[in-house]
């Protein structure tokens, strides 16, 4: 999912790409011009599948199954990188013979690194926005002229500024530097990448309006820019030009305008900043100047089908077992841990078919197991259960909910 000024993109699981939103420049990239309040599918004639997307402030990039780069919307900048500042309301392929692997979308500018870590940059080059160490719009993708291997770029769709990993993690960054964004220790604006906080390296950048974020290997989360709504996360409303950490155990960020979540290692999500709409999901709309836990990873079970009856495996008793917060397990064998051959894990349960034969079915928490055992046959929630091998690593099964909840 990207989220742009006003619009947002989504790719479902089979590559399929989806638009809802604002579309009066054609940044949907349906073929039109008009708003959408419900996702319409994006598609042309050679039925693209794509797998990464972007959503600047008014135009759109994306990136197709064999690394071919695509633009549409607003290009009143050159933003499309197509030559021209026509609009276009469906997507253009650009730079064709070029396998592209990450794309970031601004406002009114694009970026671009290729399969080798070169960085390419075009549309509006305020501020000197695009690296190029000059002011000069250009509406085609340029190279920026680095010996850096770029791995990860992000631009913002409010400011003119720019964050870049390399591929060992060492963070830069340029454009506009008014409120600090751009985290060197001044407000001094710059043209070309510019590396910060030597000697930490970061595996995870975003950006808002002039806000900047990074989290470094350790996963701690760092914060630099504009402040005046709490978005920063450290208590305070004063900006700050030099990179503050504001959380630990962080894996996951996403910035906004004036706000910003996070998720954590233990699967809480964190909120802060602005709230005059209700954007940091806390019941109320008072700002926040640190991070607020939102939501929290449920440790309760889920597809425990009770029966009541006591239940017998070709002669083991299988007893009804206390379920604690987190446990995993709705019946063990009783006395026997030993059944053909496999062991019994708390993570399973047994029933009896109509007709009279026993099936074993795993018994799942949200993450990844080893399942040591097999299920033959067996439903969850009236849904065929796949029969799992020995020994084989397996995903969770698509329908599962938490009982009580739809």
């Amino acid at each position: 999912i990207s989220a742009g000024g006003l619009f947002s993109l989504a790719l479902d699981e089979e590559e399929k790409l989806w638009a809802i939103g604002s579309n009066g420049v054609g940044q949907l990239g349906d073929g039109t011009n008009i708003n959408k309040s419900s996702l319409v599918q994006i598609t042309n004639s050679d039925n693209t599948k794509f797998t990464k997307i972007s959503a600047g402030l008014t135009h759109s990039l994306a990136i197709d199954e064999n690394g071919t780069l695509w633009a549409w919307g607003h290009n009143s900048k050159g933003e499309l990188g197509n030559g021209t500042t026509t609009n276009s309301n469906t997507p253009i392929k650009i730079m064709e013979g070029t396998k592209f692997v990450e794309i970031s979308a601004g406002n009114e500018s694009s970026f671009a690194i290729d399969e080798i870590g070169k960085l390419y940059a075009w549309g509006s080059n305020e501020n000197g926005k695009l690296a190029l160490g000059n002011e000069e719009n250009k509406l085609v993708p340029t190279l920026v002229e680095s010996d850096i291997v770029f791995k990860k770029v992000e631009t913002s769709t409010g400011e003119n500024y720019t964050l870049a990993l390399d591929e060992l993690g060492n963070l830069y960054t340029w454009g506009i530097n008014t409120y600090g964004q751009l985290g060197n220790g001044s407000f001094e604006s710059k043209n070309v990448p510019t590396k910060i906080q030597e000697g930490k390296t970061f595996k995870e950048i975003d950006v808002g309006y002039n806000t900047s974020f990074a989290i470094d290997e350790q996963n701690n989360l760092w914060s630099f820019g504009a402040n005046g709504n709490g978005e920063l996360g450290d208590g305070s409303q004063t900006l700050t030009n030099i990179p503050k950490q504001v959380l630990t155990n962080v894996i996951s960020i996403g910035a906004s305008w004036n706000h910003t979540v996070s998720i954590t290692q233990d699967g809480s999500v964190n909120a802060w900043g602005s709230n005059e709409n209700g954007e940091l999901g806390t019941g109320n709309v008072n700002n926040s100047l640190v991070p607020i836990v939102i939501a929290k990873k449920e440790t309760v079970n889920y597809n425990i089908q009770h029966y009541k009856q006591k239940l017998t495996l070709n002669g083991y008793d299988l007893i009804e077992t206390e379920t604690k917060e987190g446990a995993k397990n709705s019946y063990a064998v009783a006395e026997h841990k030993e059944y053909e051959g496999f062991i019994f894990k708390s993570a399973t349960s047994g029933r009896i078919r109509e007709d009279g034969s026993t099936i074993l079915k795993v018994y799942y928490d949200r993450k990844r197991e080893n399942v040591t055992f097999e299920t033959n046959g067996g439903f969850i929630n009236g849904e065929k259960i796949t029969d799992y091998v020995v020994g084989v690593e397996t995903n969770l099964p698509t329908n599962v909910v938490k009982i009580g909840y739809n």
